[in-house]
């Protein structure tokens, strides 16, 4: 077991690798059927581009709606989570698929700011990606990471008069740009595993070296991550928020991320066997009330027209 794959991984480097919760006849399942609904080009359900699922596809396209049961619900990544994150934990329902995407450096908490419990000793927030392919540096998969950069990036948000303390966030906000120059590290994972890690980790997609363009990824190696995020039950309501903010000043016709998700109010919206999953698992689900989901319902209706 390497280091990245204990117990205290998340909280020491920023994330954590979860090893095995897919077996390979149950990625190849999982890919074939992705597969078959993206090449029916469901703009309904691909966005941009055709490169991003969102979560309505999951709870209203039966032929998609395993995958979370198979990943979010099983027994092990719950218990991983848990660990983590503490027993009173929730997941928001911002699942989503992205096919052949290769961000740059940044960290999930970029357009949060200076929001003040990302400093919070307790802060217990986590994107939750499950590989369907491994990680390699020829072909990509999934991310290279800054190990600890979340605990450096807490520091630099802190609000200091102090030179002394200045000059020592000047020069650790350059040591980060400086390894993420020269000492990126590509997270070893596979197929199959859970990773999970601080929303405060600098990372970027790892970049495949093998191909000039993302374009000529070879079939069996297109790039499918499955996301969603997940942290204590103390979080939820200032994450909510934010996503309100999101959703109102960026979301569009053509991306609505945070439009789709808010849209959708906890047991109503769901399908039964989502719900039922989650009072087996012990899992809180995130999410606004009647009257609010009604509000992001008439937005995401509009970008639909």
């Amino acid at each position: 077991m390497s280091k990245y794959e204990k117990k205290d991984s998340f909280e020491k480097y920023g994330f954590r690798i979860v090893r095995g919760i897919l077996n390979p006849e149950e990625i190849i399942e999982i890919r074939k059927k992705i597969d078959e609904v993206y090449l029916k080009s469901e703009k309904k359900y691909f966005k941009y581009s055709n490169r991003y699922l969102l979560s309505d596809a999951f709870l209203e396209n039966k032929e998609l709606s395993f995958i979370y049961q198979q990943i979010m619900f099983n027994e092990k990544v719950v218990s991983s989570l848990k660990e983590a994150l503490g027993n009173d934990m929730t997941y928001f329902s911002d699942i989503n698929l992205q096919r052949n995407m290769f961000g740059g450096w940044h960290t999930d908490v970029d357009s949060e700011k200076r929001s003040p419990y990302l400093l919070d000793d307790n802060y217990r927030f986590a994107k939750c990606a499950m590989l369907l392919q491994d990680n390699t540096k020829e072909f990509g998969g999934f991310v290279d990471v800054l190990p600890k950069s979340h605990v450096h990036y807490k520091n630099l948000l802190k609000v200091n008069r102090n030179p002394i303390k200045i000059f020592k966030q000047v020069y650790s906000g350059l040591l980060l740009e400086l390894k993420i120059k020269f000492f990126p590290f590509t997270v070893p994972a596979k197929a199959g595993d859970l990773v999970f890690f601080d929303y405060r980790l600098l990372h970027s997609a790892t970049k495949p070296r093998a191909i000039e363009n993302w374009k000529n990824i070879p079939s069996d190696r297109t790039k499918y991550m499955f996301y969603w995020n997940s942290c204590h039950n103390d979080m939820v309501d200032t994450f909510l928020k934010h996503s309100q903010f999101r959703s109102i000043l960026h979301d569009n016709n053509e991306e609505s991320f945070f439009t789709v998700y808010l849209a959708n109010c906890y047991p109503d919206d769901y399908p039964q066997d989502f719900v039922d999953s989650a009072k087996k698992s012990q899992v809180n689900i995130a999410s606004l009330d009647k009257g609010q989901s009604e509000i992001f319902k008439k937005i995401q209706q509009q970008y639909i027209d």
